[in-house]
């Protein structure tokens, strides 16, 4: 299944729903996986999420 195209595309800015806060960039999709880093490059561990894990800015904006 790789190749298949997810939600976010690379480079879109995201939010995890358990830290809504903290600004994720999506830096690749591979096979259900996000992986994703902090947009303010504090940490430079990749981060991993499933698609159901991550909300955009405007659903952010919607349940505030």
């Amino acid at each position: 299944m790789r190749g298949k195209k997810g939600k976010y595309s690379v480079g879109t800015s995201v939010f995890a729903k358990a830290t809504p806060d903290e600004h994720l960039i999506v830096l690749r999709f591979d096979i259900n996986t996000y992986y994703c880093k902090l947009a303010d490059e504090s940490d430079p561990t990749e981060l991993l999420y499933f698609e159901v894990e991550l909300m955009s800015s405007e659903e952010k904006k919607a349940i505030s």
